[in-house]
């Protein structure tokens, strides 16, 4: 018999598969696939477009250059929105392309006029 101190590690998930049987290496797949937020998905995509990477660098280059200064009243607020325009502009046609692919007709089911 093992002493305490040489018994392996044996979580709460491991005892119930050893007292269950459940095994099943499908179960354990079903059980690690992520949900993935689409509007997170979105804006990751969005990011990479050339037109948010240059709104991005513009970003960038304004900061530093106001950081630069001790004594401004400049800001980078144009440029904030700039960037921010570009990528909402691009996540708002990717949700709304996946929201009517998966739309549900309201008809169907006697709630539409």
């Amino acid at each position: 018999m093992l002493s305490p101190q040489q018994q392996p590690d044996v979580g709460l998930e491991d005892e119930q598969t050893m007292l269950t049987g459940s095994g099943d290496p499908k179960e354990k797949e079903e059980e690690e696939e992520e949900l993935v937020d689409p509007l997170t998905a979105a804006r990751e995509q969005c990011g990479q477009l050339e037109k948010c990477v240059k709104a991005w660098e513009r970003l960038e280059l304004c900061d530093e250059h106001v950081s630069s200064r001790s004594l401004t009243e400049e800001d980078c607020t144009e440029e904030v929105f700039d960037f921010l325009h570009a990528k909402d502009h691009c996540v708002a046609h990717k949700l709304f392309k996946a929201w009517n692919k998966f739309h549900v007709n309201l008809k169907d089911f006697g709630l539409g006029r």
